[in-house]
């Protein structure tokens, strides 16, 4: 008969045994946390009414300038956000008249920054971006990662 206790020391063994064998449950990448806390920061925008051409209109999500967040704003295509549906577009440059309610800032040259920046000042159109100093920039919100964790720092007079 075994005691008890090396019933307990075999099963700890094999179980520590499973574990090192088994793969290490993957992380997700920084860009999804920062692609659902837009989305999650949308829900609290309230847009004007002229915003949309009608209420069935889509809440526009855009993609400025390249970045990791893309794949994973693409995915929230048909998502509901506050009764419309979400579209998810990438665009090449931000010119009037915009069709879009929440722009993403990607990598962006300095002037070009500025200049987006500019053109959206009085504009209904919710700004995010992780570029560094973007808040202070005249950005609405900017996204600030580290490690695993994602904070992000609010423009009120931009906002």
């Amino acid at each position: 008969m075994i005691p008890i206790r090396h019933i307990g020391i075999k099963i700890v063994l094999m179980a520590s045994c499973a574990l090192i064998g088994a793969p290490a449950l993957a992380e997700p990448p920084p860009s999804m946390a920062q692609a659902t806390l837009v989305y999650n920061l949308s829900k609290f925008i309230v847009w004007p009414k002229e915003v949309f051409s009608d209420p069935d209109a889509p809440c526009t999500f855009c993609l400025l300038g390249q970045d990791d967040m893309e794949k994973e704003l693409a995915l929230l295509n048909g998502r509901i956000l506050n009764g419309r549906k979400v579209l998810f577009r990438p665009i090449q440059e931000a010119t009037p008249p915009m069709e879009c309610q929440v722009l993403v800032i990607g990598a962006l040259e300095e002037t070009d920054l500025a200049a987006v920046l500019e053109l959206l000042e009085r504009q209904p159109v919710f700004t995010v971006s992780h570029t560094l100093r973007f808040a202070k920039r005249g950005g609405m919100v900017e996204i600030v990662s580290s490690g695993t964790r994602v904070f992000f720092h609010i423009n009120l007079d931009a906002a």
